[in-house]
């Protein structure tokens, strides 16, 4: 059997999966020179997995867990392309699966599942890819967010860098959840294995996921996210780049108001619902020189709906003066067709003569029509001295 010495070496080995009736061998990893990177790059610790074959309901494979609820499932190139059902009844919660190569590691990737709720019998699928290879799967459980918010009460939400995972606590017909607002915009949301639509609509405080077909054989949705899953208060302050310029996203601003708020949605990826001219946003930053920055803003506004007047203002923080202003511009929106029709317009310069952390905060002067604008970045480019 062409894999016999590497099956043997999985029991003799950290992975130590379960007895199988073959010769124990000298370690498999040991063969091959990235034997520690194969284990790294799974998050594992060679000496903490121990047998767990007593999971394995159906599939060919050699199974081992840790502590930490990991499971690792080996699977055999020669084995069934059956996918290999667990038995997870005393493991409840959410669990991600990613699939590496057994004889290289690296980077995991996804396969046939990508996801599944334990406290039952679950299938991981199979690798998407050369399923000829030898493949280690990983199943990785995710914790719940610890939300005490009242519009969390519909829904389990738990996340993995840019990736959410939503249990809604009843999947009628159709139906409604409250999920936080994420610093983040949206790529992609739907239930996992599911085509039925979903769609999401953002409150200033939180967003909201409907549907108006229930998903036939699942109770689980996937939001994927551009970046990491941030909550507005893990939000870290926004660091310049190597030239000295800051670039502020939309998704970085923290709104305050009746109607502002951050749209995630991949068309817009905005601040909007400007309409209301107490409604402000403020972001969070930190410069490690003083000089002169030019300011650029990356701003739609509907046709015929320009002329509005905004005030864009930067605050000290700290030992740099606690609130007090250093800089400003008054500046006029302009039309762009469509309020997420987005152009860089140039407002003018402003100094900062020290160091330190500071907030950016624009705010409308004047509403001409229905809304101030729509911002998507903002740019502060440091400019060269003078000659």
């Amino acid at each position: 059997m062409r894999f016999v010495n590497l099956l043997s070496s999985f029991v003799t080995t950290a992975i130590v999966f379960a007895s199988m009736a073959m010769p124990t061998s000298a370690s498999a990893f040991e063969r091959f020179p990235n034997e520690t990177a194969v284990l790294r790059s799974m998050g594992l610790a060679a000496d903490t997995l121990v047998p767990a074959n007593d999971l394995l309901v159906s599939g060919k494979g050699i199974c081992s867990t840790d502590s930490s609820n990991k499971i690792v499932v080996y699977r055999n190139a020669e084995q069934s392309d059956a996918p290999i059902v667990l038995n997870l009844s005393n493991k409840p919660g959410k669990f991600v699966i990613e699939w590496f190569y057994a004889r290289t590691g690296g980077a995991g990737s996804i396969g046939t599942v990508q996801a599944l709720l334990g406290g039952k019998e679950a299938s991981i699928g199979l690798p998407t890819t050369d399923t000829n290879s030898d493949w280690i799967a990983l199943v990785r459980p995710v914790k719940p967010i610890d939300l005490q918010s009242e519009w969390n009460r519909d829904a389990s939400v738990s996340r993995e860098e840019n990736r959410v995972w939503i249990t809604p606590t009843q999947v009628a017909q159709t139906g409604t959840v409250h999920i936080p607002r994420f610093c983040a915009s949206v790529r992609s949301i739907g239930w996992l294995g599911d085509s039925s639509e979903v769609t999401l609509v953002p409150e200033p405080n939180y967003w909201k996921i409907s549907w108006k077909k229930a998903p036939a054989n699942t109770n689980l949705m996937l939001l994927t996210l551009d970046s990491k899953a941030l909550l507005p208060s893990e939000l870290e302050t926004i660091q310049p780049s190597a030239d000295g310029s800051i670039v502020m996203q939309a998704y970085q601003g923290m709104t305050e108001g009746d109607k502002l708020r951050f749209e995630p949605q991949p068309h817009k990826n905005t601040i909007g619902y400007w309409a209301t001219p107490t409604d402000e946003v403020t972001w969070r930053f930190q410069t490690h020189a003083a000089g002169t920055y030019a300011v650029g803003i990356l701003q739609g506004c509907g046709e015929g709906q320009g002329g509005s007047t905004g005030k864009l203002e930067v605050l000290a923080e700290g030992n740099n003066g606690n609130g007090a202003s250093v800089a400003s511009l008054d500046f006029d929106t302009v039309a762009t067709g469509h309020f997420q029709n987005f152009r860089w317009l140039h407002l003018g310069h402003i100094e900062i003569k020290q160091p330190g952390t500071y907030k950016l905060k624009i705010k409308p002067v004047k509403i001409a029509k229905v809304a101030l604008m729509d911002v998507r970045s903002i740019q502060l480019v440091k400019q060269a001295k003078p000659q």
